[in-house]
């Protein structure tokens, strides 16, 4: 009897996998002198990707709280019940802040 293997999907692979996805919105801002690209994927997913549109492989969550903090985004970090905002839902609300701010 063969035996599947079912190991967890790395993160590089998660990674990958989404980005192939549509993008449903996005947009660019500066950190640290350089221009990245936020852009949220159809499963939700939100990544990161720098001026080549190269995707990062840094953890997306502290990247986007730099990018709040920098650039004086004031997006709330939690839920109105105190709770952390999860990466998706933060990514979400800082996408349209930064696309607010560009009108």
């Amino acid at each position: 009897m063969e035996r599947i293997s079912k190991t967890k999907q790395t993160n590089m692979e998660r990674v990958d996998k989404a980005s192939l996805l549509e993008v449903i919105s996005e947009s660019s801002v500066k950190l640290n002198g350089n221009l990245l690209h936020i852009k949220k994927h159809l499963d939700r997913t939100i990544l990161i990707y720098d001026e080549n549109d190269n995707v990062s492989y840094d953890p997306v969550l502290p990247t986007l709280r730099e990018i709040n903090t920098e650039n004086r985004l004031m997006v709330d970090l939690n839920y109105p019940n105190s709770s952390e905002k999860n990466t998706r839902d933060f990514g979400k609300d800082l996408i349209n802040k930064l696309n607010e701010k560009t009108l």
